[in-house]
């Protein structure tokens, strides 16, 4: 018999963004929608939280999909764009920087969550490419 110590990514339960898991034995751990440490999907557990976990609610990065009929709910990189396209398309001067760039606290306002300085640069290049992707299809 062979037992797999590879770590399965889990999920919170939907509706939120971490779960807090603390064992009897003292043990404890955080699962977020989004890990902090790599910024992919689910946080890699450990064996002696996965119990728990599943009975919480979490579930496996990959299944959860199966429960919705294979609906999936855009990623937060995908809402941090969609913030910046409302607010370019609003076009309310107190919203921009100096550059042209939204201030990233009206982005924070905009999509309901913290966007670290990080996430919203890497969003706003995907922007900007899709500006030059819709404006390279009219030509």
């Amino acid at each position: 018999m062979t037992t797999s110590t590879a770590l399965l990514r889990f999920l919170p339960p939907h509706g939120k963004d971490e779960l807090h898991i603390g064992l009897t034995s003292g043990h404890s751990t955080f699962v977020y929608r989004v890990n902090p440490e790599d910024d992919k999907p689910g946080t890699p557990i450990p064996v002696r939280y996965r119990k728990e976990a599943i009975s919480r609610g979490c579930e496996i990065v990959g299944m959860e999909e199966d429960d919705e009929g294979g609906e999936t709910l855009p990623d937060r990189h995908q809402l941090i764009i969609a913030a910046i396209e409302a607010i370019v398309q609003a076009d309310q001067a107190e919203a921009f920087d100096a550059s042209g760039r939204p201030l990233i606290k009206a982005v924070k306002d905009q999509v309901g969550f913290n966007v670290s300085k990080r996430e919203y640069d890497a969003a706003w290049v995907d922007f900007e490419a899709s500006l030059d992707d819709a404006g390279g299809a009219d030509a």
